[in-house]
């Protein structure tokens, strides 16, 4: 390539970049989705599944295993 090749190149190619920029700034942000909750698993040993079925039948009415968890883990993070 002789030099006023490349400088031609060089040259294309900066306004090649700056109109992808120029449409770039010019999308639109993709609208929210709505928030849902994410499914994570738990396994529980026999014994931990024992005493959180024990603590979760001491509410009336049951509260459900999420319930406890959820309460436990927000005032972990929270800490």
């Amino acid at each position: 390539m002789t030099d006023q090749s490349k400088a031609e190149r060089a040259e294309l190619l900066e306004q090649q970049i700056k109109a992808m920029r120029a449409s770039l700034s010019k999308a639109k942000a993709p609208a929210p989705r709505p928030s849902k909750p994410i499914a994570l698993t738990l396994r529980l040993d026999p014994a931990r599944y024992a005493r959180l079925s024990a603590h979760a039948a001491e509410f009336t009415p049951r509260r459900s295993f999420q319930a406890i968890i959820v309460e436990a883990l927000d005032a972990y993070l929270d800490e």
